[in-house]
């Protein structure tokens, strides 16, 4: 039911060539949340947290780490900490991808998934296997991508000017984790010679991508007219994201980058 729910036979053609020949920049940043605003029912009067990011080069595929910890604040005085984890490695090629994330409430883990997924070929469909829990198979249709493809495909769109974008991507949280992403660039910024030494001299875009639930390889949820998730943020050429928003609908999230290092590689 969402606008956006099947990729475009030419887009499928055109991922179908090769994976994205973008080179990521191995990294760990470091992000300061804070409430920015809510409309929430539930009285949310405070957010702060942090998300730590942490991007390595292993060769062969790249290792995607996040930690994202946060303190809900309500107005009776009740605190709900919540801390989400995932680990994955993806193929550079960009057909394998494997997963491994939880979802912590005040300690307690509510949600907990890994496997690993596959595509026949680079712009072919395949299929998302569960080690945990034991659910069923998840097919993946034709021209669906993982994170760090989606990453390289956006740079590459804006290298060359796209100013929209549409991917289906599969994320590695079980079931839920497939998501039709409508990107929007807005126009090259400059290469900044004072800013932070990774992104020093590096250009960049403003891009706000729009995350619509899918319940499976073709067919969006009910509620998918909507998105479940908003984010903009400014992102560099090497694949660093500077400060950003996120935008849940009731609830919008900000957070600043306030460190960033290069992870070294043995490639």
């Amino acid at each position: 039911m969402a606008l956006w729910a099947a990729v475009s036979a030419i887009a499928i053609a055109k991922m179908a060539a090769a994976a994205s020949p973008v080179t990521l920049e191995p990294h760990r940043a470091i992000y300061d949340i804070v409430l920015a605003g809510s409309s929430a029912p539930s009285a949310l009067r405070s957010a702060e947290g942090r998300l730590v990011l942490e991007l390595s080069d292993a060769c062969e595929g790249y290792i995607f780490n996040e930690r994202f910890v946060v303190r809900w604040g309500y107005e009776e005085g009740r605190e709900v900490l919540s801390d989400y984890t995932v680990a994955t490695w993806e193929a550079k090629e960009g057909t394998a991808f494997r997963f491994d994330s939880s979802v912590r409430l005040d300690g307690e883990v509510t949600k907990r998934y890994r496997g690993k997924a596959r595509l026949d070929a680079v712009g072919r469909s395949g299929r998302a296997v569960f080690s945990r829990p034991d659910l069923p198979d998840l097919p993946l249709a034709a021209g669906t991508v993982f994170p760090g493809e989606h990453l390289r495909e956006l740079i590459g769109g804006a290298m060359s000017g796209e100013q929209q974008l549409t991917h289906q991507v599969y994320d590695g949280n079980g079931p839920e984790g497939l998501f039709q992403a409508v990107a929007f660039f807005s126009r090259e910024i400059a290469a900044d010679a004072g800013a932070m030494l990774l992104i020093r001299d590096v250009v960049s875009w403003p891009v706000r991508i729009a995350y619509y639930p899918l319940h499976d390889e073709s067919e969006a949820t009910e509620t998918a007219e909507v998105p479940e998730l908003e984010i903009g943020y400014r992102l560099y050429a090497n694949g660093v994201a500077s400060s950003f928003v996120l935008d849940y609908g009731d609830t919008v999230l900000k957070g600043s980058l306030v460190e960033l290092s290069a992870v070294s590689s043995a490639c």
